[in-house]
Protein backbone atom coordinates (compact mmCIF):
# COMPACT_ATOMS: atom_id res chain seq x y z
CA UNK A 1 0.00 0.00 0.00
CA UNK A 2 1.15 3.28 -0.69
CA UNK A 3 0.15 6.74 0.29
CA UNK A 4 0.87 10.57 -0.37
CA UNK A 5 0.45 13.35 1.91
CA UNK A 6 1.06 16.48 2.71
CA UNK A 7 1.95 17.03 6.65
CA UNK A 8 4.77 16.51 9.68
CA UNK A 9 3.38 13.23 10.60
CA UNK A 10 1.36 9.84 9.76
CA UNK A 11 -0.32 6.93 12.58
CA UNK A 12 -0.91 3.79 10.39
CA UNK A 13 -4.51 1.97 12.85
CA UNK A 14 -4.96 -1.45 12.20
CA UNK A 15 -5.78 -5.12 13.78
CA UNK A 16 -3.95 -7.52 15.57
CA UNK A 17 -4.16 -10.98 16.45
CA UNK A 18 -2.70 -14.18 15.83
CA UNK A 19 -3.71 -14.61 12.02
CA UNK A 20 -1.30 -11.41 11.63
CA UNK A 21 2.42 -10.89 10.37
CA UNK A 22 5.39 -9.37 9.48
CA UNK A 23 5.23 -5.50 6.94
CA UNK A 24 7.95 -3.44 6.20
CA UNK A 25 7.36 0.58 6.56
CA UNK A 26 9.08 3.01 4.07
CA UNK A 27 9.01 6.61 4.44
CA UNK A 28 9.70 8.73 1.75
CA UNK A 29 11.35 5.53 -0.35
CA UNK A 30 14.14 4.56 2.96
CA UNK A 31 13.07 1.52 5.16
CA UNK A 32 12.24 2.65 8.51
CA UNK A 33 10.88 0.04 10.72
CA UNK A 34 9.47 -3.69 10.30
CA UNK A 35 6.24 -4.63 12.27
CA UNK A 36 4.91 -7.51 13.56
CA UNK A 37 1.28 -7.08 14.15
CA UNK A 38 1.39 -10.68 15.42
CA UNK A 39 -0.16 -11.41 18.96
CA UNK A 40 -2.03 -14.13 21.03
CA UNK A 41 -4.69 -11.45 22.02
CA UNK A 42 -7.00 -9.77 19.12
CA UNK A 43 -6.50 -5.91 19.59
CA UNK A 44 -8.67 -3.76 17.02
CA UNK A 45 -7.87 -0.93 15.45
CA UNK A 46 -4.30 -0.34 17.42
CA UNK A 47 -1.82 1.96 16.43
CA UNK A 48 0.77 -0.03 14.17
CA UNK A 49 3.42 2.53 13.65
CA UNK A 50 3.55 6.24 14.27
CA UNK A 51 6.08 8.96 12.40
CA UNK A 52 6.06 12.33 13.39
CA UNK A 53 8.54 15.49 13.48
CA UNK A 54 8.82 14.74 9.60
CA UNK A 55 9.51 18.41 7.66
CA UNK A 56 6.66 19.86 6.30
CA UNK A 57 5.46 18.82 3.25
CA UNK A 58 4.90 16.24 0.88
CA UNK A 59 5.70 12.01 1.93
CA UNK A 60 5.08 8.72 0.95
CA UNK A 61 4.32 6.09 2.99
CA UNK A 62 4.65 2.74 2.02
CA UNK A 63 3.77 -0.46 3.79
CA UNK A 64 4.73 -3.69 2.47
CA UNK A 65 3.26 -7.07 3.89
CA UNK A 66 6.48 -9.54 3.03
CA UNK A 67 4.43 -12.92 3.37
CA UNK A 68 7.00 -13.17 7.09
CA UNK A 69 5.38 -14.31 10.07
CA UNK A 70 6.22 -15.02 13.77
CA UNK A 71 6.91 -18.76 14.65
CA UNK A 72 2.97 -19.69 15.72
CA UNK A 73 1.72 -17.16 13.72
CA UNK A 74 -1.22 -18.86 11.52
CA UNK A 75 -1.23 -16.27 8.65
CA UNK A 76 0.83 -12.98 7.30
CA UNK A 77 -2.23 -10.93 7.45
CA UNK A 78 -1.98 -6.97 7.89
CA UNK A 79 -4.53 -4.43 7.93
CA UNK A 80 -4.90 -1.08 7.54
CA UNK A 81 -7.60 0.40 9.26
CA UNK A 82 -7.06 3.90 9.54
CA UNK A 83 -4.15 6.29 8.40
CA UNK A 84 -4.47 9.84 9.98
CA UNK A 85 -2.08 12.52 8.54
CA UNK A 86 -0.92 15.41 10.80
CA UNK A 87 -1.15 18.94 8.83
CA UNK A 88 1.69 20.72 11.54
CA UNK A 89 1.85 23.95 11.99
CA UNK A 90 2.40 26.61 9.73
CA UNK A 91 4.00 29.74 10.50
CA UNK A 92 1.60 32.22 11.91
CA UNK A 93 1.69 35.69 10.42
CA UNK A 94 2.92 38.26 12.17
CA UNK A 95 -0.30 40.34 13.35
CA UNK A 96 -3.26 37.75 13.52
CA UNK A 97 -6.74 39.05 13.06
CA UNK A 98 -10.59 37.47 13.12
CA UNK A 99 -10.40 37.70 9.15
CA UNK A 100 -6.95 35.21 8.98
CA UNK A 101 -8.93 32.46 11.29
CA UNK A 102 -12.01 32.45 8.64
CA UNK A 103 -9.29 31.52 6.08
CA UNK A 104 -10.19 27.76 4.48
CA UNK A 105 -6.52 26.09 5.06
CA UNK A 106 -6.19 26.81 1.22
CA UNK A 107 -6.62 30.24 1.66
CA UNK A 108 -3.81 30.25 4.19
CA UNK A 109 -1.89 28.19 1.61
CA UNK A 110 -1.17 25.29 3.08
CA UNK A 111 -1.30 22.16 0.45
CA UNK A 112 -3.65 19.99 0.33
CA UNK A 113 -4.01 16.57 2.75
CA UNK A 114 -3.93 14.11 0.01
CA UNK A 115 -2.66 13.74 -3.38
CA UNK A 116 -5.93 12.18 -5.43
CA UNK A 117 -4.13 12.79 -8.77
CA UNK A 118 -1.52 9.88 -7.97
CA UNK A 119 -1.91 7.54 -10.71
CA UNK A 120 -1.44 3.48 -10.24
CA UNK A 121 -0.20 1.15 -12.08
CA UNK A 122 -2.96 -0.56 -13.92
CA UNK A 123 -1.07 -4.16 -13.31
CA UNK A 124 -0.73 -3.44 -9.65
CA UNK A 125 -4.29 -2.78 -8.69
CA UNK A 126 -6.34 -3.95 -5.85
CA UNK A 127 -9.95 -4.71 -4.67
CA UNK A 128 -11.62 -3.60 -1.42
CA UNK A 129 -13.59 -6.36 0.40
CA UNK A 130 -16.15 -5.58 2.36
CA UNK A 131 -15.84 -8.54 5.79
CA UNK A 132 -19.12 -7.67 7.89
CA UNK A 133 -20.23 -4.43 9.22
CA UNK A 134 -18.50 -2.10 11.85
CA UNK A 135 -21.03 0.73 12.04
CA UNK A 136 -18.59 2.99 11.31
CA UNK A 137 -19.44 4.74 8.87
CA UNK A 138 -16.67 6.27 6.17
CA UNK A 139 -14.19 3.63 7.44
CA UNK A 140 -12.00 1.38 5.13
CA UNK A 141 -10.91 -1.87 6.06
CA UNK A 142 -8.04 -3.06 3.76
CA UNK A 143 -6.43 -6.46 4.44
CA UNK A 144 -3.37 -7.20 2.32
CA UNK A 145 -2.12 -10.58 1.39
CA UNK A 146 1.62 -10.77 -0.38
CA UNK A 147 0.29 -11.66 -3.63
CA UNK A 148 -1.58 -7.79 -3.18
CA UNK A 149 1.59 -6.12 -2.63
CA UNK A 150 1.76 -2.58 -4.47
Amino acid sequence: MTFTFTGTGIEWFGNQDKRHGIAKVYMDGQLVQQIDSWSTVSRKQQRIFWSFNLPQGKHTLKIVNTGKKTKGSKGTFMDVDALVVTQGPKTPPAIATTQDFQMSPQELGYPPLFDFASQSTPALQWTLRQNGSTGVHARCNLRLSPSHML
